[in-house]
């Protein structure tokens, strides 16, 4: 299974991604975009669910 993660800078928190993969992608109280679970986002496109290059995926067990 591929992991993903949030790069914040590059995330503008427009909540594209939390549009078209709720299940996958949530907003954190900062107002930025937030994996909720990898398996889903990876079902929902992965890293293309994000106009901006925000999500990103990682090596498992990498810390971020």
């Amino acid at each position: 299974m591929k992991d993903y993660t949030v790069e914040k800078d590059k995330c503008i928190g427009c909540g594209s991604c939390n549009l078209a993969c709720p299940q996958g992608m949530g907003m954190g109280g900062d107002g930025k975009a937030e994996v909720i679970s990898s398996q889903e986002v990876e079902e929902c496109g992965g890293a293309d669910l994000c106009p901006y290059g925000a999500i990103i995926e990682v090596d498992e067990g990498t810390a971020v």
